[in-house]
């Protein structure tokens, strides 16, 4: 049952955000003063944790990478952006082997996107190019992940089904978007504000779910500027959500079974099974963001994030899942320590 309550974390916690409301003017500005030519890096790590029903805590997994941004162009009311990602390292052995089959077989990702003049996303603005490769991954991916299955376990998942759910999936232009969406969405936040460091706000936020659906969950987030450690050089800026992901939890694990099982393969018994290992448990997210934002160029220069998943059974506690992230700018002196 353990592996279950794990799975069903794993399934909720990619969440990435749709929209937000325009937020009010007030006193502390954030906004783009970029320059096209600007290059800068980042250090990307993700830590992910779970916790069983007895409170014990165990790592997941650690994984870092490096993640370049530049300006390539600038217009009166807009910014177009190069993301460019590498040195991926984790301590998932499977994923490290499906990451590298995939960038041997298509190349490294690289994502370009637009702002609008205050730094504000706007879009991907090579959607196409990010659709194809994240296709012609398909079969690289499915190779190595078919290979990590245990054989006794394969019989259950036909190998047939399992790449027509990798195809559909990833043939789904929404997959790509919420996945940048979910590494871009918290860094640009605040940008286009004018914030009142002495008042906390607050909005309705939507979040999709990474593997894509109609099934989306609708959080309460608080925002406001951290008045004690904002000055003149950097603005600090916080963000917390607590949304009820039950709804999507639910039709995601019916959509991800009856992918891997075959929609032909599905008896009534086993639907009725399903829905019956459902009943009374509830899905339920809290995360947390803080961002320092250097006030003279309006780049980030660290981000931490913090989403706890929490799954629970007529409100026993029974597992839970923490991603954690953190995102650093690397100074120039570090960049030439490390091409010495």
């Amino acid at each position: 049952m353990k592996w279950f309550l794990c799975a069903l974390c794993c399934l909720t916690e990619g969440l990435s955000v749709l929209r937000a409301q325009i937020m009010p003017d007030s006193s502390v500005q954030i906004c783009a003063y970029w320059t096209p030519g600007d290059k800068y890096a980042y250090e990307a790590r993700e830590e992910k944790f779970k916790i069983d029903d007895q409170g014990d805590t165990t790592l997941v997994y650690r994984q870092s990478e490096r993640r370049v941004f530049e300006i390539l162009s600038q217009t009166k009311d807009r910014y177009k952006i190069r993301l460019t990602y590498g040195d991926y390292m984790t301590t998932d052995k499977e994923d490290q082997l499906v990451h590298d089959a995939i960038v041997s077989a298509t190349g490294p990702c690289v994502v370009e996107f637009e702002t609008d003049e205050t730094g504000s996303l706007l879009g991907i603005a090579n959607l196409e190019t990010l659709v194809a490769q994240a296709e012609a991954s398909v079969e690289p991916a499915v190779r190595v992940m078919w290979e990590t299955i245990p054989s006794a376990e394969r019989k259950n998942f036909p190998k047939k089904n399992f790449r027509k759910y990798m195809a559909r999936t990833l043939s789904d232009p929404s997959v790509v978007i919420n996945a940048v969406n979910d590494d871009l969405g918290r860094m640009f936040f605040f940008h286009g504000a004018r914030l009142d460091s002495t008042q906390v706000y607050e909005f309705d936020e939507t979040f999709a779910p990474l593997l894509g659906g109609r099934d989306s969950v609708r959080g309460k987030t608080s925002f406001w500027i951290d008045g004690r450690q904002t000055d003149s050089y950097s603005a600090v800026c916080n963000t917390y959500t607590e949304a009820d992901g039950s709804k999507m939890l639910s039709a995601t694990l019916g959509q991800f079974v009856t992918a891997f099982g075959g929609e032909k393969a599905m008896t009534q018994a086993m639907r009725d099974s399903i829905a019956s290992g459902m009943s009374g448990i509830r899905s339920r997210m809290e995360q947390f963001s803080s961002e320092e934002i250097h006030l003279d160029t309006g780049w980030p220069l660290h981000l931490f994030f913090e989403r706890t998943i929490y799954i629970d059974r007529d409100l026993e506690p029974m597992a839970a899942a923490i991603v954690r992230r953190t995102l650093d700018i690397i100074v120039e002196e570090e960049q030439e320590e490390e091409k010495r």
